[in-house]
């Protein structure tokens, strides 16, 4: 999982940005220890798009910007298609999203699966956007 928050935010209007920005802070504060019993590792980024490397699988790349908030979530399983939660969710909200999204309430038979997810910007040379490289877990 991964929580974004783009420099496009700026253009929200005056104050509105800075307690957005402490409501959505507060919520993922909440659900991050939730998450890290479940296994769920959770990531945070300030850039556009996201690419998602699966181990003998195809590449994909995630762009955040355009979408109808500067912020919220990416969900990511591998091989399977991602979620994009925008704006600010509580964190019972959020906590039924990534229940229903990763299948917490199933019984499952699967394995531990990992997907690599780099975040690039586009100011940003790849040499650099190589260098930051997040592994998420299920």
């Amino acid at each position: 999982m991964v929580a974004f928050w783009l420099p496009a935010s700026d253009t929200l209007k005056a104050g509105e940005g800075a307690d957005l920005l402490d409501d959505f802070r507060s919520y993922t504060g909440l659900v991050a220890p939730l998450l890290d019993q479940q296994g769920i590792k959770l990531e945070t980024t300030t850039a556009d798009s996201l690419i998602v490397d699966l181990e003998n699988g195809p590449r994909r790349i995630i762009r955040l910007s355009g979408l109808d908030f500067p912020f919220g979530y990416v969900l990511v399983e591998p091989g399977y298609p991602e979620t994009i939660l925008t704006g600010v969710s509580t964190d019972d909200e959020l906590l039924e999203q990534v229940s229903w999204y990763f299948g917490l309430d199933e019984q499952s038979d699967s394995t531990d699966s990992t997907a690599t997810v780099r975040t690039s910007r586009p100011d940003v040379p790849p040499p650099i956007a190589d260098l930051l490289r997040h592994t998420l877990y299920r």
